[in-house]
């Protein structure tokens, strides 16, 4: 595997790390800080499709919260200072 291309999955992995710490501290601190619970979902609902053999069924719903962002944040610094 090339070089940029395990660069391209160490920054996927810290992004994704980050958004999941920005929620759990978001959902611990947010009855002290309301702000950080503020969230939108983007997404789309489930569609299915019925094929009569097998019965499919699609959908990708994201929550992101403000906490959520700043984890996010914070693991693009991360990358960018190694």
């Amino acid at each position: 595997m090339s070089r940029s291309l395990k660069n391209i999955w160490f920054l996927i992995l810290l992004l994704f790390l980050g958004s999941l710490l920005g929620l759990l501290i978001g959902q611990a601190l947010g009855s002290t800080f309301p702000i950080l619970n503020y969230s939108k979902a983007m997404g789309f609902s489930p569609v299915t499709f019925n094929l009569i053999v097998i019965k499919l069924t699609f959908g990708f719903i994201l929550n992101i919260n403000i906490a959520s962002i700043l984890g996010f944040l914070v693991g693009l610094l991360i990358y960018s200072r190694l």
